[in-house]
């Protein structure tokens, strides 16, 4: 009886480690998870030479300062897949607006995440954000 219920058993015991393995892993480090900072250094392959700063927070949200607003959105997925809810924003007016609004215009279209080197990529369909991390205050 014991031998059968094994028998029984087993393919659903390797099936399982399997599916575990092939899931995507958060990022060796942790590095993209709550609490870290990051600073937008490009944008669809050109420097992003105004200000971006977002942090992503423990409860699923991304919150920051762009060129001229602060903004909140949701972030979800499962690493690598990543995907943005719409910005909630202040409403402020400055000369890097534009910078700001195409920044948020991408933000919208991301749905891949990848780790590199030295920054985090974030792709969507045309758009393409490059972010270094920004170290943690001493």
């Amino acid at each position: 009886m014991i031998r059968r219920l094994i028998a029984l058993a087993a393919p659903f015991a390797v099936a399982a480690c399997v599916y575990a393995a092939e899931e995507p892993a958060v990022p060796e480090g942790n590095w993209l998870l709550p609490g870290t900072s990051w600073k937008l250094v490009e944008l669809d392959g050109a420097p992003f030479t105004a200000n971006a700063v977002a942090t992503l927070t423990e409860d699923g949200r991304i919150a920051g300062q762009a060129p001229c607003n602060t903004f909140s959105a949701e972030y979800g997925g499962h690493w690598p897949a990543i995907t943005f809810t719409p910005t909630a924003r202040t409403r402020r007016a400055c000369p890097d607006l534009a910078a700001e609004n195409a920044f948020f215009a991408a933000l919208g279209k991301v749905n891949h995440g990848e780790m590199l080197e030295d920054s985090m990529l974030l792709t969507g369909p045309d758009t393409r954000l490059r972010l270094v991390k920004v170290p943690a205050p001493e």
